[in-house]
């Protein structure tokens, strides 16, 4: 069970990675390979 806390944490942590482009994220995985 997640609660609200934890997802506003990972959250956070993906939108920074989004900015960063250091995780592999679905949305950049699946941009890369329609390149």
């Amino acid at each position: 069970m997640m609660t609200a806390a934890k997802q506003r944490e990972i959250q956070e942590q993906v939108a920074e990675a989004d900015e960063q482009e250091v995780l592999p994220e679905p949305r950049a995985m699946q941009a890369g390979a329609r390149r």
